[in-house]
């Protein structure tokens, strides 16, 4: 009952079906991955005015924008640590989270790695809280090992501020098993936990990575 008779009879209860163009979606490009040169300095900075110019931390962890205030962070090194410093506003700061449980508190994380040769070193994570204490944690696969050496040797400061809070890093390369020279090259990225909007800022997506 299917096969065409001359001459040719519409088949009942069947459509038309046009032909359209077809039309390949390529994937998109992905988004070029921002790069910082860390400014050496002859030693810890220890004030805002002995650090380089801030950078923001205004991306969302799928790379989206922040359309709340962005953080701020700031980088030096000189040689033999790595110095991070972050500033978070906040609109009330009565109402910080200063405990010390990941994601539920007012904190903010540094990850890390060796990145110049072909293969990656470990990744490592270092939360500090906006209390002022600190935990550095294997949740990205570094060995316990690397990662309880490197947490015995890490400094961290916090203060809560007028409308903002800020914490301040002292990472020893060495702890960390790198040994600087020049065009040392790190796999880095620093988050944020803002509580009081519910939301983590990321210096870069995290996704995107």
């Amino acid at each position: 009952p299917l096969r065409a008779s001359w001459p040719l009879i519409e088949a009942k209860g069947v459509r038309e079906i046009p032909l359209v163009e077809s039309r390949v979606e390529l994937p998109a490009k992905p988004k070029p991955l921002p790069q910082l040169d860390v400014t050496k300095v002859s030693q810890a900075p220890a004030a805002d005015s002995d650090w380089p110019p801030a950078v923001a931390i205004a991306q969302h962890p799928d790379g989206a924008a922040l359309r709340t205030t962005p953080g701020q962070m700031r980088l030096a090194h000189d040689g033999t640590n790595l110095y991070v410093a972050v500033t978070v506003p906040v609109k009330d700061t009565t109402k910080l989270r200063l405990g010390t449980k990941w994601n539920e508190d007012d904190a903010a994380e540094v990850c890390f790695r060796d990145a110049s040769g072909a293969t990656p070193g470990p990744t490592f994570v270092v939360h500090g809280f906006a209390n002022g204490q600190w935990e550095t944690v294997a949740e990205a696969g570094a060995i316990a090992a690397a990662v309880g050496k490197l947490d015995t040797a890490v400094r961290f400061t916090a203060r809560v501020g007028s409308g903002q809070w800020t914490g301040e890093w002292v990472l020893p390369l060495a702890a960390a098993g790198l040994t600087y020279r020049p065009g040392l090259k790190l796999g880095f990225n620093v988050g944020v936990r803002r509580t009081e909007s519910a939301e983590w800022l990321q210096w870069t997506g995290s996704s995107l990575l």
